[in-house]
Parts: structure tokens; C-alpha cells; sequence
């Protein structure tokens, strides 16, 4: 017999089932006058056998176990019942204990695909969750990177003004960036706590008139953009309002400042 004869490439394949059944019975047949690719096969079949010692050991849970032992007990009882003489006339008892057989087992099955499934649900579920807070956080940083480069950049290239003064318990300090492309300006301020219920609105006195530039909470550091662009000889300037702001100042400026 030649090596082209020889069936040694379907071994392996022999070995793992994957064969058709044409397939399996002419490697039988061909083993059976063949000591090599006997041999071979052998060889073969010895591997596969060990294949399911590379798994992991897994202890199923004790519900687990119940739930397979029922099914076997259920599965040796129909096994048992079908395997009589069929001489002997099954009696009504003994076909209500096979359904009953099955459709444990059946049932059992059922079940353990069912929490499989629930399971899977419910980590496909958690996974989405944390990439979406991932995204919304990666998101929120990214802005907070563009607006701190904006500011630096707009303090390389433009005009800047510093605001300083008051009481040590209540120091204001305030920065103003004036961008040299025409634009608003941007505010960023550290300003002292407020009566209670009030707050900090800021104010642009431009050529005599004055225009509300913002809200500023109080006790803390912020940055806005003011609604408009400012320039030398223009006041900005601080007052204490309610919470939603006023039209025009309501009391004195607790801080102003001329920009020159």
C-alpha cells in the first residue's frame, strides 16, 4: 500500500468525531489491514481521551447538583422502563412515571438555560452600564481640557487684568482675559462666601452703561464666559444679589475695577 492509501490525515479527525459516518467506516475498514495507520489511530484516540484533563476543574453549585441528579434519576427510570420485555403490558403507573421522568429532566434543563441566559443578561447589562459612565466621564474631562487650554491660550495672547482686595476673611481675586480675536471675555474668580440666600453677579460698565455679565457663586472658584468683549477704560465690577440675579445692581459694589 502507498502513502497515498494511507489515511493517517483522518486520524486526528477520527479520534475528535468529526468524521461523516463514510468517512469514519473507511478508516475502520482501512485500519483493520493497516498495522501503521492502526497504530496511528490508536495514538490518535489516546490524546483525545486526555483533552478533558486540560480543563479546569469546576464545582457546580449544590441547587446545580440536585437538579442534575433528579434529571439522571428520572433519566434511569425511562431508561430502565423502556428496556422490559415487550412482553410484558406496561401498565398505566408505569407510563405516568416515565412522562414524569421527562419532564423533570426536561424541565431541569429548561431551567439551568434559563439562569444561564439571566445571567448573561444581566453582566451584558453591568458592562453597558460601566462603558457608558466611562464615555459620559471620559466626556466631561475632555471639556474640562478644551476650557483650560482656551484659557491659556487666550492669557498668552491677550489682555489680562487681576482684581485683588478685600478682607483677609472675605479676599476677593479675580482674573479677566480679554482674547485678541473679537469674542467675549472670560471671567474666573475666587470670591468669599455671601449673606445666606444671595449671591455674586458680576457687572461690565461699557462707554456709561451697565450690562449684567453674570451670576458667580458664592464662596468658591469659578469661570464664565461674560457676554461680551472688554477693553481699556471699560468698570467691572460686583454686587451682592438674590439667587436669580437682577436687572440692575441692587446694592453698592462690593468690588470694581477700572480696566486699563
Amino acid at each position: 500500500m502507498n502513502d497515498r492509501e494511507h489515511v493517517r490525515e483522518l486520524s486526528a479527525a477520527y479520534a475528535l468525531g468529526a468524521l461523516s459516518a463514510d468517512e469514519a467506516q473507511a478508516v475502520e475498514a482501512h485500519c483493520a489491514q493497516c498495522q501503521e495507520c492502526a497504530a496511528d489511530l490508536a495514538e490518535m484516540n489516546g490524546i483525545a481521551a486526555t483533552l478533558p484533563l486540560a480543563c479546569a476543574p469546576a464545582s457546580p453549585s449544590a441547587t446545580l447538583k440536585r437538579r442534575i441528579l433528579s434529571a439522571a434519576r428520572g433519566d434511569a427510570a425511562a431508561d430502565q422502563l423502556l428496556r422490559r420485555p415487550a412482553r410484558q403490558p406496561l401498565s398505566p403507573v408505569w407510563w405516568a412515571a416515565a412522562a414524569a421522568a421527562f419532564f423533570v429532566a426536561g424541565a431541569a434543563l429548561g431551567a439551568l438555560g434559563f439562569m444561564d441566559h439571566r445571567q448573561m443578561a444581566a453582566e451584558v447589562a453591568q458592562t453597558n452600564s460601566e462603558l457608558a459612565f466611562a464615555q459620559k466621564r471620559a466626556t466631561r474631562l475632555q471639556a474640562q481640557v478644551n476650557e483650560s487650554q482656551h484659557m491659556l491660550t487666550a492669557i498668552a495672547a491677550g489682555h489680562v487684568w487681576e482684581m485683588t482686595g478685600g478682607l483677609p476673611r472675605h479676599w476677593w481675586h479675580c482674573t479677566i482675559v480679554q482674547p485678541p480675536m473679537p469674542g467675549k471675555a472670560m471671567l474666573l474668580a475666587a470670591t468669599p462666601p455671601a449673606p445666606k440666600g444671595m449671591t455674586y453677579q458680576a457687572w461690565v460698565i461699557h462707554r456709561g452703561k451697565t450690562h449684567n455679565a453674570g451670576m458667580l457663586p458664592a464662596g468658591t472658584t469659578s469661570m464664565m464666559d461674560m457676554p461680551m468683549p472688554v477693553e481699556a477704560g471699560d468698570v467691572v465690577a460686583f454686587s451682592v444679589e438674590p439667587m436669580g440675579g437682577s436687572a440692575t445692581p441692587t446694592m453698592p459694589f462690593v468690588m470694581q475695577q477700572t480696566l486699563d
